[in-house]
């Protein structure tokens, strides 16, 4: 019995102590801190995939326009750009200014054969 009693005195200060404001704004600091860092790591990741997919495509895109070249560079440098280039192109039926044809297959082939898209 006594046991109980000291268990129950030591939840309860643990509760008070839990509940003031320096503690939970410690809390909070080390939840914005770990959610940054998994951001990073994600971010790490993705950036590291996205390269060698352009590796995978650079042999294809030498014989395009600099403003092609510099499109294709702006949508493998975020991987948000390369799904919704994905979905658009790929996947469905829109046209696309700066790549068609055999250009886009072989693009559209280099993103489905990546690892990119299917871990996000």
């Amino acid at each position: 019995m006594k046991k109980a009693i000291i268990i129950f005195i030591e939840i309860a200060l643990l509760w008070t102590v839990l509940q003031t404001s320096f503690v939970q704004h410690l809390l909070n600091d080390t939840q914005s801190d770990v959610s940054d860092w998994l951001a990073d790591v994600t971010g790490f990741f993705d950036s590291r995939s996205l390269a060698g997919l352009r590796q995978n495509i650079a042999p294809f895109t030498e014989s395009l326009d600099e403003p092609q070249r510099a499109y294709l560079e702006d949508v493998t440098n975020d991987l948000q750009k390369l799904q919704n280039f994905n979905n658009l192109y790929c996947k469905g039926d829109d046209k696309n200014p700066f790549v068609y044809g055999e250009t886009l297959q072989i693009l559209c082939a280099q993103i489905a054969s990546s690892e990119v898209l299917r871990r996000s």
